[in-house]
């Protein structure tokens, strides 16, 4: 149930934002992961941190394209993590033409946002 609020939260911000920034609603990063500055970030129902950041990635310059992955229902996606596995949430990862470059932090993100 908590999983569909963030989804429902995550859809109407997707529609009253612009940009760059996508939410998975089906399993398709594989559809994403060859983009050119390309940051993940796997979320999960109930974190706090997570509720946090999201926000944040809408605000990314658009060089960026981002997409927001729920880790405990998009399964498949986790094929892209290092290790098929994050240790935590938010996890967020750049990746450049479909190969991982780096993970990011939440301060990372503050530093790349627009205003």
């Amino acid at each position: 149930m908590e999983s569909q609020n963030i989804v429902r939260i995550l859809s109407y911000i997707i529609h009253q934002q612009m940009g760059n920034t996508i939410v998975l609603k089906e399993d398709l990063l594989r559809n994403y992961i060859d983009l050119e500055n390309l940051i993940v970030c796997w979320v999960q129902s109930g974190c706090g941190s997570c509720k946090k950041v999201i926000p944040l990635l809408f605000k990314l310059d658009d060089k960026y394209t981002v997409v927001i992955t729920d880790g405990e229902i998009h399964t498949q996606s986790l094929q892209y993590y290092p290790n098929n596995i994050p240790t935590y949430y938010p996890s967020i990862l750049l990746f450049n033409k479909g190969k991982f470059v780096k993970v990011l932090t939440t301060d990372d993100i503050k530093e790349i946002q627009l205003y």
